[in-house]
């Protein structure tokens, strides 16, 4: 990665969006666009050392680490403003990952229980899946997991908005993590 005064050189950032200030490409001219989205919907940048994330080259722009993960912090990968923005861990990072396509009850980490007819609330913490419990009512299965998530994860819980507006209306209680 280029140093910070090098990466302010080349780009200049405004809203999130990286715009060349000394394009190294011909095709490419002061104040265009710098990147392009990948297949997987992150916007990248062609330098000579290789292709580069943006949120990366945005992070490097306003801070002296370069963490294991930037994550985005509204799970969307084309947000690239710095308060957006926050080191993370990989652990941290797939907490705030998107539902998976495969889960029928809209809420990560409950599903319905054929067998016994219940909801069956749950969270894997690192690395180990914790049974929260069965449910006859679908809210009291997602609150339960919203108050796992908050304890175990924080801010980095997918939910955390929202798990804050229900703490903030006393709708959700969380305990301190063990």
């Amino acid at each position: 990665m280029l140093s910070k005064a090098e990466l302010h050189d080349k780009f200049y950032c405004k809203s999130g969006t990286l715009y060349w200030n000394n394009p190294e490409a011909h095709r490419c001219n002061h104040g265009d666009i710098a990147g392009s989205l990948d297949g997987d919907g992150y916007y990248v940048v062609g330098l000579a050392s290789g292709k580069v994330p943006a949120h990366r080259i945005v992070w490097a722009m306003h801070n002296d680490d370069m963490p294991e993960i930037v994550d985005h912090i509204n799970g969307d990968r084309t947000d690239n403003r710095i308060e957006n923005l926050r080191a993370a861990t990989r652990q941290q990072n797939n907490t705030n990952r998107a539902l998976r396509s495969d889960n029928n009850s809209g809420v990560a980490g409950v599903r319905w229980h054929k067998q016994r007819s219940k909801w069956n609330a749950r969270i894997k913490v690192d690395g180990k899946e914790i049974s929260l419990g069965m449910y006859d009512d679908f809210e009291l299965a997602k609150k339960a997991r919203m108050e796992a998530e908050m304890k175990y994860f924080g801010k980095y819980s997918r939910h955390y908005a929202e798990i804050l507006r229900q703490v903030e209306a006393g709708t959700l209680v969380i305990q301190e993590a063990d």
